[in-house]
């Protein structure tokens, strides 16, 4: 049976557990409305906030990208200097190729193409110090790259070393090579329409002094082989000559000899050792005759063989020397190509963009670090 005590303390309790709940709940209603007070209070912090962050962004673009961007525009619009570009299409032909009828040509027939190791060769000597030194020495290109009456970006620096000078010599000169067609497409750039047709001749004039150095080393040192042969197989000619003689005249005196000992064998004794010794003798000057007739149609042969030679490999290397074609003569410009104005001011907007999102990203992750 329940005391009535018990149930006292139990409706206490539940009391209790009744007014703790309500004063939960107002307070949760008090949260509540607090919560929404302070969203209010939230959406004007965010609001400013964005408006911050966006003058920020503005700011660093006008720093970062505006200002180099207008500095690129004013500079190549308003004082990068002109630069014009010259052109002109070369290419080696073989002299039998020269000697084919023109429809064997359009036809392509030719039998043997140029071998692109031979323009592959000039044009490296056109991008070497050697062929720089030459122009420099005929033209002065040195003075016209440092003129002052270009903008000082573009020009070359008065105080540059042979070093410098020759890079950028390599960065106004450059060849194209065409392995479909075995041209070379060179391709000049000066300040001045006339100084880059003058540089671009020049190149082609070195060029083919040099292709024809090349030739005549090769003919003459063909023809010094050619007569070391010639001279070796007439020697062997001459000598077996020499012997051939010698053994005519020895022929004659041995058989005389013989002669004269069978005469007085045979009127002595008439003895058979006589004729045995004359039978051997005779046989030995047979095979020594043969044997030198035999060495000596083998030299007439040899030497013969080598004037035919030679004159083969005379018409061979005739046919198969290269010859200097200019397709194109240096061209004398009528405007500016260079410096490409619009394309390069775009790349200077493209990599400010760039630079400042890379710029942005790092320092976020260096204070995102530094709070953590």
């Amino acid at each position: 049976m329940v005391r009535r005590s018990d149930l006292i303390s139990i409706n206490r309790k539940f009391l209790s557990m009744s007014e703790s709940m309500q004063s939960h709940l107002n307070e949760v209603r008090s949260n509540s409305v607090t919560t929404l007070d302070a969203g209010v209070s939230a959406a004007q912090v965010v609001r400013q906030l964005r408006r911050s962050w966006t003058r920020r962004i503005a700011w660093r673009t006008f720093w970062f990208v505006g200002m180099p961007t207008a500095l690129a525009l004013a500079y190549y619009m308003l004082w990068a200097s002109n630069q014009y570009e010259s052109v002109s299409i070369i290419t080696l032909q073989l002299a039998e190729q020269s000697n084919l009828p023109h429809s064997d040509s359009i036809l392509g027939t030719a039998s043997t193409p140029v071998n692109s190791r031979e323009v592959l060769s000039i044009r490296d000597y056109l991008l070497s110090r050697s062929m720089f030194d030459e122009i420099e020495k005929r033209d002065h290109i040195t003075l016209h790259y440092q003129s002052r009456n270009w903008d000082v970006f573009s020009r070359l620096s008065n105080q540059s070393t042979r070093e410098q000078a020759y890079r950028y010599y390599l960065d106004k000169v450059g060849a194209e090579f065409d392995s479909s067609s075995g041209s070379l497409t060179v391709r000049v750039r000066a300040f001045e329409p006339k100084m880059a047709q003058r540089i671009n001749e020049s190149i082609l004039v070195s060029s083919e002094a040099l292709l024809e150095n090349q030739t005549e080393r090769r003919h003459t040192e063909i023809l010094r082989n050619a007569e070391k042969l010639v001279s070796g197989a007439r020697e062997k000619l001459l000598h077996a000559k020499r012997q051939m003689s010698q053994f005519q005249s020895q022929a004659s005196v041995d058989d005389t000899g013989i002669a004269n000992g069978n005469n007085r064998g045979q009127s002595a004794s008439g003895s058979s050792d006589a004729a045995k010794a004359s039978a051997a003798l005779g046989h030995d000057l047979n095979e020594s005759k043969l044997r030198a007739g035999l060495e000596l149609e083998y030299a007439e042969k040899a030497h013969q063989a080598s004037i035919a030679m030679v004159s083969d490999l005379q018409a061979v290397e005739i046919r198969r020397s290269h010859h200097f074609v200019v397709i194109s003569k240096p061209s004398l410009p009528d405007y500016s190509t260079y410096p490409r104005r619009l394309t390069s001011v775009l790349t200077v907007l493209t990599f400010s963009f760039l630079l400042m999102g890379i710029g942005t990203l790092t320092w976020a992750a260096i204070r995102e670090h530094a709070r953590v």
